[in-house]
């Protein structure tokens, strides 16, 4: 895969909307169910300096058929972890930078771990090759936090940033936000501020016809950065705990994909039909329970 890397600058907006057309670039355009399902991890770490990006600073990257994680550190400090795991159909992302300093001319770093999942599902139900109304979800929580600043410090541009995607058929869902404006950077700048700690819940869902037995494709993407372009400041976008599709399902149905996930709605109150090495036993049980019966009354007659 040829990746496209963006390009710092002093425009908030410029970066705000590269990024979120950045991030469908982890998607296929158009999904075709040729292969099986595929999860995909990336971490970069950038160093900002005089001459951004001319450091080609750390880059990792893994493809992978079921799991997928990746972690690493920079000598820096700057720490990056991303998990994509289609068994438990869940993405957890977390980027912390650290400052750099502007007195002594040290760049610091913008880190980023981002990843998806492409995974195929089929729902099974009663009847075979029928219609199915179901609802497919897509939620992520997480924070997005920096420090404290006193006036002309890098920390006043301390900045994160999380974007996600959520996409099934004509089915497209983007969602992308940073945790400051630039206006509030700038005051900061100027005058100082407190620290910053961003709540973020995103929950998308998708109304979807299907038909019984017959597959279709859900990709589902993460992406946390830590940093700003501008001088390579701080801040920590930590989706880590959760990011996590699930579904809504008629009774009586379960649906699995090729990627390990599973999830059943089962019919309330249905008696379970024993297996039949359990009648077995059962069935030998009530025998010599009856013949030990009748043993016993012949004894004491």
């Amino acid at each position: 895969m040829k990746e496209r890397f963006l390009l710092p600058g002093r425009s908030f907006s410029l970066i705000t909307a590269a990024l979120a057309i950045g991030l469908p670039l982890l998607s296929l355009a158009a999904p075709v169910h040729a292969t099986p399902a595929t999860t995909f991890a990336e971490l970069n770490f950038r160093r900002f300096n005089e001459e951004p990006f001319t450091d080609p600073g750390i880059y990792m990257v893994e493809y992978g058929t079921n799991l997928t994680s990746l972690s690493h550190t920079s000598p820096r400090g700057s720490i990056a972890r991303f998990t994509a795991d289609a068994t438990a159909g869940t993405l957890r992302g977390f980027a912390d930078a650290v400052n750099g300093n502007i007195v002594a001319e040290i760049g610091g770093d913008t880190v980023r771990a981002r990843g998806h999942v492409l995974d195929y599902f089929t729902l099974r139900g009663p009847t075979p090759g029928a219609p199915v109304s179901i609802t497919a979800y897509f939620t992520v929580d997480g924070t997005l936090s920096g420090s404290s600043s006193a006036p002309y410090t890098l920390e006043a541009f301390e900045n994160a940033y999380v974007a996600t995607q959520f996409t099934s058929g004509v089915n497209n869902d983007l969602f992308a936000l940073w945790a400051r404006t630039e206006l509030e950077m700038d005051d900061c700048w100027l005058h100082g501020c407190s620290g910053f700690s961003v709540p973020v819940h995103r929950e998308t869902s998708f109304a979807l016809d299907i038909i019984e037995g017959a597959p279709f494709d859900l990709y589902y993407a993460l992406d946390a950065m830590g940093g700003w372009a501008y001088g390579g400041s701080g801040g920590t976008s930590d989706f880590g705990a959760t990011g996590a599709i699930s579904f809504a399902l008629p009774e009586g149905t379960s649906i699995t994909s090729e990627g390990g996930f599973s999830q059943t709605n089962p019919i309330p109150g249905a008696t379970p039909v024993p297996a039949p090495s359990t009648l077995l036993l059962l069935g030998g049980g009530l025998a010599g329970g009856a013949l030990l019966r009748k043993r016993s009354g012949s004894a004491r007659r």
